[in-house]
């Protein structure tokens, strides 16, 4: 069953408890992302801040898929569906596909934001323009839509995946493997790799300005900023390759553990949850604005 082994079915606790890891991660996502929205539209400083542009878009992405892909994924699970309604199943695995994409790629162009921000410091305004910014928030959507559109409503290549507890790919198909190939090269690997290469060049800069300032490598400053770069490389490694690692397995014919598969569905899933602390909320000026924002509008609604 879509490169899975035969299983038997889950049984009650454990329908319950992908269910219940399901929806506590759909509720983090809704609620982290909203709050990061709001701090950014409510706060004129942070709204202005062209880089806090691919915050909202991943915000967005992230939102969606808990709307739309989680929500089916939880009531799917709970409820033992063996398969769903057909037009249904074929819009949300576009839209698991179409938002996956966007958020990788959005994840990429925020490292990219930084590093020109930091290693080209001088001419960032000049380069980072508000039509060049629209111009890469469309090609994360442009992007996710073409690897999306044709496996899910153009080609019919799609059914639902019960181990998966999401609608997905049918292996074995024609094409499906170079189409598999391809999205995990463009849209994984190359942008993990670039991202390495972005947070490598600004981890050295902040080593190198550490030494020039006579401070003690590893500590203070520095050492917040190498733990906040080494997260973020990690958690996208950790939540998005055993997914991407799970489809390309399948493709090649590879038999997998449907409680991997489960897994790697839920891993996914997480990172729409991490993102809005990862990129947003653990950030200084954040969470000022946050603070600001309760002090003054929800603390004196009376609630």
């Amino acid at each position: 069953m879509n490169g899975t082994f035969d299983q038997e079915e889950r049984n009650n606790w454990q329908r319950g408890l992908v269910t219940f890891l399901i929806i506590l991660v759909l509720l983090i996502a809704l609620i982290g992302n909203l709050i990061v929205i709001l701090i950014v539209v409510q706060t004129n400083k942070l709204r202005s801040q062209l880089s806090n542009w691919f915050i909202i878009n991943l915000a967005i992405s992230d939102i969606s898929n808990a709307i739309v892909v989680m929500s089916t994924s939880a009531v799917s699970t709970a409820l033992d569906f063996r398969e769903i309604n057909k037009i249904w199943c074929k819009i949300t695995c576009s839209a698991n596909y179409c938002l996956m994409i966007a958020s990788m790629l959005t994840m990429l162009f925020i490292g990219l934001d930084r590093y020109l921000a930091i290693i080209h410091a001088l001419s960032y305004k000049r380069f980072v323009t508000k039509r060049r910014v629209q111009l890469v928030l469309g090609f994360t959507w442009f992007q996710g839509l073409a690897f999306s559109i044709p496996p899910s409503l153009t080609l019919d290549w799609v059914e639902y995946d019960y181990w998966e507890a999401v609608c997905a790919i049918k292996w074995g198909l024609p094409g499906t493997a170079i189409y598999v190939i391809l999205a995990c090269i463009l849209c994984f690997a190359l942008p993990f790799l670039l991202l390495i290469f972005f947070y490598c060049g600004i981890l050295k800069i902040v080593r190198d300005n550490s030494v020039s300032h006579s401070y003690q490598p590893g500590t203070g400053r520095e050492g917040k900023q190498i733990i906040s770069l080494l997260l973020v490389v990690t958690l996208f490694f950790v939540f998005m390759a055993p997914f991407c690692i799970t489809k390309l397995l399948k493709v090649l014919g590879y038999k997998i553990n449907g409680w991997w598969s489960t897994g790697s569905s839920i891993a996914e899933y997480m990172a729409s949850a991490c993102n809005p602390f990862i990129y947003a909320i653990f950030r200084e000026d954040m969470r000022k604005a946050l603070q600001y924002l309760w002090a003054t509008k929800v603390a004196k609604a009376g609630y």
